[in-house]
């Protein structure tokens, strides 16, 4: 499906990487940002990112190079290589995680319906995180108040996190953020080691 025009809007695909196992995986957010260009809008982001917004893994997996694309038509991607700096690893300690399992970030507009709402499944979710299924305390509240402050942090720099319709061609600030209390499962989203 090609991209829609949506101006001002960037898509920002976090590229996911494991120093444990052979594993990678893909976060899609969106932000809006006016008069401004993919370089500008992936250094904001860096800025205000923080290891406790990926709460749910361990400091050996980690977002290793977002890929910013305009939402522009014409515009190219722009690779940002993260070094993977601590504010861009998974907060917990090393340690066994399940690859099928993840957490999601619900994203909520100031609209109703399903084009108006988000979701960010986040991988590998270490096993002290999930019981049955559920997100424990403290990491559910500890990552719904870090999603929160990266929420507040973006809209302060004029560059608010974003739920876009590809269907519409359309997008709307997001003006809240909640870590859910049901994991998800994501085996799509594991690519095939041929050594297993």
């Amino acid at each position: 499906m090609p991209l829609p025009v949506i101006n001002d809007v960037y898509r920002c695909a976090l590229q996911w990487s494991s120093t444990s196992i052979s594993l990678a995986a893909t976060n899609v957010i969106h932000v809006k940002k006016s008069g401004s260009n993919a370089g500008n809008v992936a250094t904001i982001i860096d800025s205000h990112v923080t290891s406790a917004m990926w709460g749910q893994t361990g400091a050996n997996n980690g977002v290793f190079r977002m890929d910013v694309t305009p939402l522009d038509g014409t515009g190219l991607t722009y690779p940002f290589t993260t070094t993977l700096p601590t504010k861009w690893k998974g907060a917990l300690s090393s340690g066994d995680f399940t690859p099928q399992v993840a957490v999601i970030i619900k994203l909520a507009t100031a609209k109703r319906g399903r084009s108006y709402r988000g979701r960010i499944y986040l991988p590998w979710v270490h096993e002290t995180v999930v019981t049955d299924g559920l997100v424990n305390d403290p990491y559910r509240p500890n990552m719904t108040t870090a999603w929160a402050t990266f929420l507040s942090a973006m809209s302060g720099d004029s560059c608010p996190l974003q739920v876009a319709s590809y269907l519409h061609s359309t997008s709307e600030e997001v003006i809240a953020a909640a870590c859910e209390f049901y994991s998800a499962t994501q085996r799509k989203r594991n690519k095939r080691n041929s050594t297993a």
